[in-house]
């Protein structure tokens, strides 16, 4: 388990070589944005890839063996409060970008428990047979979360009990006939979903403020460099809440998918951020040798100067 001195901490989960690439993008994106900021970067993975962070003071990578079975890939998020001990802790998937100040998130969501973004399940918007799952957990709804974002106060009441819970229904996943996703993975969003309800916590409507997902929107502009992200969609089908009109966000978190993390402006946004973080790094580094230049140039000049008056002083 990981300690610190700090008590925040963005936490997201690598395993394999091409997500923990996705997460030091990540990283990069959440440094150009919270340079100031006491947030610790933890990355938990099990790649051994050579990166070029390691001096960086608030970023942590914990490296774990792969302990869960291959069709449990997306369950490792189950296991943070294990891996680390912060406080406070807001997870993101790897392929997200950081595209605002964390403290803002963490402000927010200080006052919850254990907060995620979804709305109420019914059986016409959900793969998994809604009443079956209220029946069998004695809720009075289900939530349909999306889990590429979720805040945690470990020290409240109920948050470590509804993660125990979830390892729990990892082992009954079957049992309980819930549906496999992509290539016949066990998927955590219903397992969150389920804890949500049990457990009475927050799930909150997603109305772009904090996270918006691309796959939603017909068009966007993203330019981390100059602080730009705008999403927007003149089809209503796509998002009924815009009514057809343009609708414009400027979210905290922009989350990608499968479909878009390869995309182009994906790509050009991490090299432009690469690039800058160079030459920040170059201007840095110069500045740093005119200065060490000067202050040597200026201790000889008056370690001279006072040889020259020593010198006087003797003759006189």
């Amino acid at each position: 388990m990981s300690d610190s001195l700090n008590k925040k901490a963005i936490v997201t989960i690598a395993i394999g070589d091409e997500y923990f690439v996705y997460a030091l993008n990540q990283y990069l994106t959440f440094c150009y944005f919270n340079q100031n900021s006491a947030i610790d970067y933890v990355i938990i993975t099990n790649s051994t890839l050579p990166h070029k962070y390691n001096s960086q003071n608030n970023l942590f990578i914990i490296t774990v063996d792969t302990f869960l079975n291959s069709d449990e890939i997306l369950l490792y998020k189950i296991f943070i409060p294990d891996f680390v001990n912060y406080e406070q802790v807001i997870y993101l998937d790897a392929d997200n970008f950081v595209a605002g100040s964390m403290d803002i998130l963490f402000q927010d969501f200080e006052k919850y428990s254990f907060v995620i973004f979804g709305d109420i399940a019914t059986n016409t918007n959900w793969r998994y047979n809604v009443a079956d799952l209220i029946d069998e957990f004695k809720v009075k709804s289900i939530y349909r979360i999306n889990g590429c974002l979720f805040y945690y106060n470990r020290n409240k009441t109920g948050v470590l009990e509804m993660f125990n819970f979830l390892k729990e229904l990892m082992a009954r996943y079957d049992d309980l006939n819930l549906t496999r996703i992509y290539n016949n993975l066990k998927d955590d969003e219903v397992l969150l979903s389920i804890g949500c309800s049990k457990y009475n916590f927050t799930c909150l409507e997603n109305r772009g403020i904090y996270k918006a997902e691309t796959m939603y929107y017909s068009n966007r502009k993203i330019i981390l460099n100059r602080g730009e992200v705008f999403l927007w969609n003149t089809n209503k089908t796509f998002n009924v809440h815009n009514f057809g009109m343009p609708h414009k966000v400027n979210p905290l978190i922009v989350a990608f998918d499968r479909n878009s993390r390869n995309s182009f402006d994906y790509k050009l946004n991490i090299k432009n951020l690469k690039a800058l973080n160079i030459n920040l790094f170059l201007f840095r580094l110069l500045a740093t040798n005119v200065l060490q230049f000067l202050l040597i140039s200026t201790y000889y000049f008056y370690a001279v100067k006072n040889s020259i008056h020593a010198y006087k002083q003797k003759i006189i």
